[in-house]
């Protein structure tokens, strides 16, 4: 019997919940109705898989069209691997039924995607026929498909709605893209600003920022988005991040929980207006695996208390201050805490 692996908001109507050993080995997966609980079995739309696109990407995306699109694994015999992951777009409205259809091409297998208001979609993907070659695709929701001649580093959908991607490398640094489609599905693109190196990993979408935390080595910080339409890097004045285990955002700040540069579990609150910190558990006590974040309700976490080697779930003030400790019993490690309203 496995147990849930995933749970995620799809919308303000339906949460998914897939059980199986982890994200890559979904056995069976349900998106269950909020207000009634009736629960749709996706064995034969395709089951989903891990983003494979972001560090803490969800494994769905929306369009406003009420349709979800999200990569599922087949097995394919054309694939040295015996299996492909195809991109799947289910609509909502036809929740009864819940027949899926496949947007990828059928000539690949797909390593991410991101997708736009109007269904317009970005993707990377290799041949089935030859895994060596690998593209940057933009699906029109027309079903029109175009490859775009960068080889995209990472994609995002901007605060504005456009598709942006990191370029090749040029002499100014690297180029964010910005791509438009107009209604004739005529594609344009536009350099938005340039960085001096690609950062990706996890990506955290404030009121009017989108910043991006490198999740390798560096923990570099750098906002590809904002008011200014000026991209940056971030430092953080007095504070060197050594690893970064969880983060999240609300309207007008970003969350980051790991490490420091002398090893001290930290839980820090960032204002992007200024770049200023907060550090909300600075009693070195609380290794934190993940946490939700609210700014009327505080932070939910769950972590190892170093004190007594206990895994608790607790809370803490949006400025800080006294932990209180919701659960220590339990003494579990959760893989995924969700806010569903």
């Amino acid at each position: 019997m496995y147990e849930p692996c995933a749970i995620e908001k799809i919308n303000d109507d339906y949460i998914f919940i897939g059980f199986g050993n982890n994200l890559l080995n979904i056995s069976s997966g349900y998106l269950v109705r909020k207000s009634d609980g009736a629960a749709f079995d996706m064995k034969n739309a395709g089951m989903p898989r891990d983003r494979m696109s972001g560090k803490n990407a969800n494994i769905f995306s929306k369009d406003k069209k009420k349709s979800i699109y999200y990569l599922s694994i087949r097995n394919s015999k054309s694939h040295p691997s015996g299996i492909i992951t195809e991109l799947i777009k289910i609509n909502l409205e036809n929740i009864d039924s819940l027949s899926s259809q496949v947007v990828s091409a059928s000539t690949d297998y797909v390593t991410g995607f991101d997708v736009d208001a109007n269904g317009n979609l970005i993707y990377t993907c290799n041949l089935i026929s030859d895994n060596m070659q690998y593209f940057t695709r933009i699906r029109k929701n027309n079903g029109g498909i175009k490859n775009i001649t960068d080889r995209a580093g990472a994609y995002w959908i901007g605060l504005d709605g456009y598709i942006y991607y990191y370029g090749n490398y040029q002499n100014e640094g690297i180029p964010l893209k910005k791509i438009s489609i107009d209604n004739e599905y005529n594609i344009s693109e536009t350099v938005y600003g340039f960085l001096p190196s690609s950062i990706s990993g996890y990506k955290l979408e404030l009121k009017n920022r989108i910043i991006m935390i490198d999740s390798g080595g560096s923990c570099s910080i750098c906002e590809v988005y904002n008011p200014s339409a000026n991209p940056r890097n971030i430092s953080l004045t007095g504070l060197t991040l050594k690893s970064v285990t969880a983060v999240n955002s609300t309207e007008n700040f970003y969350y980051i929980a790991g490490t420091d540069s002398s090893n001290n579990t930290i839980l820090i609150k960032v204002n992007p207006e200024d770049d200023s910190w907060t550090n909300l558990l600075p009693d070195n006590n609380y290794e934190v695996y993940t946490f939700t974040a609210s700014e009327t309700d505080g932070i939910t976490f769950n972590a190892l208390r170093m004190s007594d080697g206990k895994k608790i779930i607790g809370k803490v003030g949006i400025n800080g201050g006294a932990v209180t400790v919701i659960d220590e019993e339990s003494n579990a490690q959760i893989s995924y805490l969700e806010r569903i309203n």
